[in-house]
């Protein structure tokens, strides 16, 4: 993968180690440079958080001999950090996440908030490290909307790159024949791409993000690479999105997220429930 610059928003937590851990897999895998951003509310904060990264830094220096730049700056976390991901050209954001807690199953979670508002691809990780084997098996759930085709050159990209046998999981219980097609057509690609595909056609009736996240932690799965369309919905007063199942999974299993830039008009359609 053509990783040049890896934005990492880290809030200086030990238990957020592990976006720097990924972080560093990936960086040196790809020669890039991982830049670790800070938003802070006071200026006169910088000092400070200065001084609590260093620890980070030396932790990291063990597993990454790479570029490290760090960005502190005054701002808001939901709103800024897609456009310094984009003033500072980052091919992908890592992000730490400590699951839902308070307000945030009403309003959303923060990580699945920060996600939706950005077009580069975010990797939402837990406290699980990366596994020594990489990235040996991916899970992508196939629902009924197109996006996902326009995603398929990413998947095959990431399956290339660490040689991953790719798991597609699709729900046949609901708009069969449509959602066929787009199956079919996401296998047939990622084939003619060298990828090594294994298809999983299953009855689904439960929340599909829940079967999808049982089904990849049963093949002990490396990553899940999802489309994200809680912009759907994730600002109502919806209870609990799927996404949310998807990257607050038990297994702890890395998740890629995308949103798409082509978006639905479709405020009220449950995504990944086809």
């Amino acid at each position: 993968m053509n990783l040049q610059k890896i934005l990492v928003p880290f809030d200086l937590r030990e238990d957020s180690y592990s976006a720097l851990n990924h972080a560093a897999f990936f960086a040196n895998h790809s020669a890039g440079e991982i830049v670790i951003l800070h938003i802070i509310k006071n200026a006169q904060d910088k000092v400070q958080v200065e001084k609590k990264l260093q620890p980070f830094l030396q932790k990291l220096s063990a597993e990454f001999q790479g570029k490290v730049s760090s960005i502190i700056e005054v701002g808001n976390i939901f709103k800024d950090v897609s456009e310094i991901a984009q003033r500072e050209e980052c091919q992908l954001i890592i992000i730490p996440t400590h699951g839902i807690k308070g307000m945030q199953h009403i309003m959303g979670s923060n990580a699945l908030r920060i996600v939706t508002d950005a077009f580069i691809p975010f990797l939402v990780v837990q406290e699980r490290k990366i596994r020594e084997n990489g990235l040996k098996k991916i899970v992508i759930p196939v629902s009924a909307r197109r996006q996902i085709i326009d995603e398929a050159p990413l998947f095959a990209e990431i399956s290339k790159a660490f040689n991953s046998e790719v798991h597609l999981f699709a729900n046949t219980h609901l708009e069969e024949q449509y959602n066929d097609t787009i199956l079919t057509t996401l296998e047939d690609y990622l084939e003619k791409e060298g990828a090594n595909v294994k298809v999983h056609r299953v009855a689904i009736n439960e929340r599909f993000a829940k079967s999808v996240t049982h089904f990849a932690a049963s093949i002990d799965a490396d990553l899940i690479c999802a489309v994200n369309f809680s912009y759907d919905y994730l600002y109502s007063l919806f209870p609990r999105v799927e996404e949310e199942d998807l990257i607050y999974n038990e297994a702890q299993i890395p998740v890629l997220m995308i949103t798409p830039e082509q978006r639905e008009d479709l405020m009220y359609y449950f995504p990944l429930l086809h």
